[in-house]
């Protein structure tokens, strides 16, 4: 038997790893595909698991294609759905057997929420143990009844409606790295650009504290590299990796200087 909750997946030609996430969500109700224009075997990957294409709207991107606004096409399948349980996952993700029994049993017995969810990257087959970033968590299932919709065009987040308290899953959901540090470097300045044209124009006084914000998010996860490479005995993410998420956040503050309108 099937869940009763939808599962929505965004691609554009992901057929490298989509098979991975639908199979590891196929005993859901809904699995909907919200796709940007694949030419690959997306769709046909798709079909095989017999979810609902939705085409990502135009008024959401940009003139050569790529997402401008994320939140927007999130939205889209949030309108598509056809329960009242949801869960997102990219198209590179997936979740394991026991976060699907953990779901399962939420949504069996109607314990309506808005849930934080755990997650864990993975590399070469293994799961990483330890990241500066961790513990990592992020809404990724609740129920549409306690929501307003997805907020920001860019790491966008659901927006659970006022005085919902957001509660915790335990099982974790995978989050395969790709080690090709070319195709991640070119997605990080792909999303720097995206924050800067949506914070653009700021005064210089909150340029200012952004700046001093993501400044010290680069020293914490500095501190914290250091600290996991020295305490963490578990499998840990190469370090390289580790130091161009400190990269991003002062690439951020100088990103945003463009931003800056005349005072």
């Amino acid at each position: 038997m099937k869940i009763p909750a939808t599962v929505a997946v965004l691609t554009y030609n992901s057929g490298e790893t989509l098979e991975r996430a639908l199979k590891s969500v196929k005993n859901f109700g809904q699995i909907i595909v919200c796709d940007g224009g694949s030419t690959d075997e997306t769709l046909d990957i798709a079909k095989k698991y017999n979810a609902e294409i939705v085409f990502q709207g135009k008024e959401f991107k940009n003139e050569d294609g790529s997402i401008a606004d994320f939140s927007g096409i999130r939205n889209q399948c949030l309108e598509a759905a056809r329960h009242e349980w949801f869960l997102y996952v990219d198209s590179d993700e997936y979740i394991g057997d026991k976060l699907e029994s953990e779901i399962a049993d939420v949504v069996d017995c109607n314990d309506r929420g808005v849930f934080w969810t755990p997650r864990r990257y993975v590399f070469n087959e293994q799961v990483a143990e330890c990241a500066t970033t961790y513990p990592s968590y992020q809404v990724r299932f609740f129920h549409t009844s306690l929501v307003s919709g997805f907020i920001k065009t860019i790491h966008e987040r659901i927006h659970p409606k006022e005085g919902v308290e957001i509660r915790y899953l335990t099982e974790y959901m995978y989050v395969p790295v790709d080690l090709d540090f070319t195709k991640i470097f070119k997605k990080w300045r792909y999303y720097l650009d995206l924050e800067a044209r949506r914070l653009h124009p700021l005064s210089f006084r909150l340029w200012f504290r952004k700046a001093v914000r993501e400044s010290l998010i680069g020293v914490l996860y500095f501190l914290r590299l250091f600290k996991v490479h020295i305490v963490c005995r578990g499998k840990k993410l190469p370090i390289r990796l580790e130091m161009m998420r400190v990269w991003y956040q002062y690439a951020l503050v100088y990103s945003l200087l463009k931003t800056i309108k005349k005072w």
